[in-house]
Protein backbone atom coordinates (compact mmCIF):
# COMPACT_ATOMS: atom_id res chain seq x y z
CA UNK A 1 0.00 0.00 0.00
CA UNK A 2 1.17 3.53 -0.72
CA UNK A 3 -1.26 5.46 1.47
CA UNK A 4 -2.63 4.60 4.90
CA UNK A 5 -5.65 6.54 6.10
CA UNK A 6 -6.47 6.24 9.78
CA UNK A 7 -8.61 8.04 12.33
CA UNK A 8 -8.34 8.59 16.08
CA UNK A 9 -11.71 6.86 16.49
CA UNK A 10 -10.62 3.62 14.81
CA UNK A 11 -6.86 3.97 14.95
CA UNK A 12 -4.32 1.99 13.01
CA UNK A 13 -1.35 2.37 15.32
CA UNK A 14 1.61 2.99 13.04
CA UNK A 15 4.69 2.39 15.13
CA UNK A 16 8.28 1.86 14.02
CA UNK A 17 7.80 -1.91 13.50
CA UNK A 18 4.94 -1.38 11.06
CA UNK A 19 6.77 1.38 9.22
CA UNK A 20 9.77 -0.92 8.67
CA UNK A 21 7.51 -3.56 7.11
CA UNK A 22 5.67 -1.12 4.79
CA UNK A 23 8.13 -0.81 1.94
CA UNK A 24 5.77 1.00 -0.45
CA UNK A 25 4.21 3.37 2.08
CA UNK A 26 4.52 7.04 1.16
CA UNK A 27 1.73 8.85 3.01
CA UNK A 28 0.15 8.49 6.44
CA UNK A 29 -3.11 10.42 6.55
CA UNK A 30 -5.02 11.04 9.76
CA UNK A 31 -8.69 11.87 9.23
CA UNK A 32 -9.10 13.86 12.42
CA UNK A 33 -7.06 15.61 15.05
CA UNK A 34 -4.06 14.09 16.77
CA UNK A 35 -1.04 12.22 15.54
CA UNK A 36 -0.17 10.33 18.72
CA UNK A 37 -1.10 7.06 17.03
CA UNK A 38 1.85 7.44 14.64
CA UNK A 39 5.53 7.22 15.54
CA UNK A 40 6.47 10.54 13.98
CA UNK A 41 10.22 10.02 14.40
CA UNK A 42 10.11 6.66 12.65
CA UNK A 43 7.92 8.15 9.89
CA UNK A 44 10.36 11.03 9.39
CA UNK A 45 13.34 8.65 9.31
CA UNK A 46 11.57 6.58 6.64
CA UNK A 47 10.83 9.69 4.58
CA UNK A 48 7.07 9.37 4.97
CA UNK A 49 4.67 12.27 4.73
CA UNK A 50 2.31 12.52 7.70
CA UNK A 51 -0.75 14.72 7.29
CA UNK A 52 -3.84 15.53 9.31
CA UNK A 53 -7.13 16.40 7.65
CA UNK A 54 -9.03 18.35 10.26
CA UNK A 55 -12.51 19.74 9.88
CA UNK A 56 -13.52 17.31 7.17
CA UNK A 57 -16.36 15.92 9.24
CA UNK A 58 -17.66 19.14 10.81
CA UNK A 59 -21.10 18.86 9.22
CA UNK A 60 -21.59 15.18 10.09
CA UNK A 61 -20.47 15.77 13.70
CA UNK A 62 -22.90 18.67 13.99
CA UNK A 63 -25.73 16.58 12.58
CA UNK A 64 -24.90 13.74 14.97
CA UNK A 65 -24.91 16.04 17.99
CA UNK A 66 -28.17 17.68 16.94
CA UNK A 67 -29.80 14.26 16.66
CA UNK A 68 -28.48 13.31 20.10
CA UNK A 69 -30.02 16.48 21.54
CA UNK A 70 -33.35 15.74 19.87
CA UNK A 71 -33.29 12.19 21.21
CA UNK A 72 -32.61 13.46 24.73
CA UNK A 73 -35.38 16.06 24.69
CA UNK A 74 -37.86 13.95 22.73
CA UNK A 75 -39.67 12.64 25.81
CA UNK A 76 -38.22 15.05 28.34
CA UNK A 77 -41.59 16.38 29.53
CA UNK A 78 -43.07 12.91 29.58
CA UNK A 79 -40.20 11.66 31.75
CA UNK A 80 -40.32 14.78 33.93
CA UNK A 81 -44.01 14.23 34.68
CA UNK A 82 -43.32 10.59 35.57
CA UNK A 83 -40.67 11.57 38.08
CA UNK A 84 -42.69 14.52 39.42
CA UNK A 85 -45.65 12.21 40.05
CA UNK A 86 -43.44 9.62 41.77
CA UNK A 87 -43.58 7.21 38.84
CA UNK A 88 -40.94 5.89 36.53
CA UNK A 89 -42.06 3.95 33.49
CA UNK A 90 -38.77 3.55 31.67
CA UNK A 91 -40.36 1.80 28.69
CA UNK A 92 -42.43 4.85 27.77
CA UNK A 93 -39.60 7.30 28.42
CA UNK A 94 -36.96 5.59 26.29
CA UNK A 95 -38.61 5.97 22.92
CA UNK A 96 -39.88 8.98 21.13
CA UNK A 97 -43.59 8.15 21.53
CA UNK A 98 -44.83 11.72 21.98
CA UNK A 99 -43.32 13.17 18.80
CA UNK A 100 -40.92 16.05 18.53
Amino acid sequence: MHVLITTPFHPAYVKAERIKKANNLELLLIAGIGSDLIDLNAAANAGLTVAEVTGGNVVSVSEDELMRILILVCNFLHGYHHVFNGEWDVATCCYCTQGI
